[in-house]
């Protein structure tokens, strides 16, 4: 799971027709269960999660659509490593820079985009959720 502040938590209980007192977490694992992917859609607030389908053997990453919270990304090999801040990552990548992103930063105080300052590590754009299979990745926006 991961970092997680639900302003319609109400609702969602509601919905899953769940009464007792309930933690985010447990919310998105009962509406993964439902839902699978949906579940995105469906949450209001302050997010960045991952959620592994253990049914499917996938990985799903997401992050509100605000971009309150941070969530990055970089794979080895086959590996994949996520975090809510780049030094977490450190000692999972290269630490070449990349060179544009560098540009960006110098010219404008921020790097647009999903790119970071290192070569191999990509920030989650706000709003969006990817998704990760043995053969690829899968960008999507939250609708």
């Amino acid at each position: 799971m991961g970092d997680i502040c639900l302003t319609n938590l109400p609702q969602l209980q509601n919905f899953l027709d769940i009464f007792s007192p309930t933690t985010p977490t447990q919310i998105i694992a009962e509406l993964w269960q439902r839902s699978g992917v949906e579940t995105f859609l469906r949450l209001e607030g302050i997010f960045s999660l991952a959620v592994w389908d253990r049914a499917e053997k996938q990985l799903w990453i997401g992050r509100d659509r605000v971009g309150r919270r941070t969530l990055y990304y970089t794979t080895t090999n086959s590996t994949i490593w996520i975090a809510p801040r780049l030094k977490t990552l450190s000692p999972y990548h290269s630490h070449q820079l990349d060179l544009i992103a560098l540009r960006d930063y110098l010219s404008c105080a921020f790097v647009p985009g999903e790119r970071t300052l290192w070569q191999e590590v990509k920030e989650l754009r706000p709003g969006t959720f990817l998704h990760f299979t043995d053969e690829s990745e899968t960008h999507a926006p939250l609708s």
